[in-house]
């Protein structure tokens, strides 16, 4: 229903928007470890190319809005498990609007682009503690950016997030 709401335009409440990226968080973590084990030369092709665009949008002082999404879904589509794939598809469809806004800031492509590279040398060396460990502190990165823009908002319109304070 969530990503039905996400695709009509319609807004979804702070709340939602922080636990939809905490649940992307948990599973983007477990994909990198599979991903290790199961990636074939095909999903690393594909990875080479998402970080070739990216490099060349970067250049460009471009966003890397479609080119993260491309990242992360090839590595959870490196898996090999496809209903995985098309939960954690939900979570873009959901913050389709909310990647650009976090990607207008270029030192945020720069970052996330030099992660990236790291998360994918660990992936080519099968490395899956190491994969998991850097998925881990580059998700925490957009998950502390979006929980402290909802307690700000929240903030300033005088309510409460709640369960972003537990």
């Amino acid at each position: 229903a969530m990503a039905l709401f996400a695709r009509a335009g319609l807004p979804l409440d702070p709340v939602q928007i922080y636990e939809t990226v905490e649940l992307r968080k948990i599973h983007e973590i477990k994909a990198a470890e599979l991903a290790c084990s199961r990636a074939t030369e095909e999903n690393y092709e594909r990875l080479r190319e998402i970080l070739r665009i990216s490099e060349k949008r970067l250049e460009a002082g471009e966003g890397l809005a479609v080119e993260d999404r491309d990242f992360h879904l090839e590595v959870v589509r490196s898996t090999k498990n496809s209903v995985f794939h098309r939960i954690c598809s939900v979570y873009y469809v959901m913050g389709e609007g909310r990647l650009p806004i976090y990607f207008g800031d270029p030192s945020r492509g720069h970052k996330s682009h030099a992660e990236h590279l790291q998360i994918f040398d660990a992936l080519v060396r099968r490395d899956g503690n190491l994969a998991q460990a850097l998925m881990s502190a580059h998700l925490a990165g957009a998950e502390s950016y979006w929980k402290g823009l909802i307690e700000r908002n929240s903030d300033a319109i005088g309510g409460e997030a709640t369960l972003l304070h537990a």
